[in-house]
């Protein structure tokens, strides 16, 4: 921002709002603009006690992607302090990769996470899973 730099280990109370790319279809059928700019998102936290806002343009859904596969890489590798709100900014389309699912069982062997949450949130296809996946991480 600005030619500003920020360490992640300083970046503290992250908030994201994605709302649209450019290009994309809004919902107005009769009156008003047909498709959105892509400026209505929105990334805000505190750096070093300093309050920081930031809105930017999105061209399209795979640069949405891509945005949430970095921000999945930095909270799985701790770059940013954990606080159980990080998990809540993925979005369940983004909470599929590997890499989300095995940082969500580290929480759980970690007792960052209570088990039966972090599984919920890990996702399991059966119920011999569910019971596989337990035994080894909720101990």
């Amino acid at each position: 921002m600005n030619n500003r730099i920020f360490e992640l280990s300083t970046i503290s109370a992250l908030k994201i709002e994605i709302l649209n790319y450019k290009g994309q279809r809004t919902n107005n059928t009769k009156s008003g603009p047909s498709f959105y700019q892509g400026i209505s998102n929105r990334i805000s936290f505190e750096s070093e006690n300093e309050p920081i806002k930031i809105q930017f343009l999105l061209l399209s859904q795979e640069h949405i992607d891509d945005f949430y596969e970095i921000i999945v890489s930095i909270i799985a590798k701790e770059k940013i302090n954990y606080t159980r709100n990080l998990i809540n900014l993925i979005p369940e389309k983004h909470r599929k990769s590997q890499e989300f699912r095995n940082f969500i069982l580290k929480l759980i062997m970690e007792k960052k996470l209570e088990c039966t949450e972090g599984l919920l949130i890990h996702g399991y296809s059966s119920d011999e899973e569910a019971r596989q996946l337990r035994a080894k991480y909720c101990y």
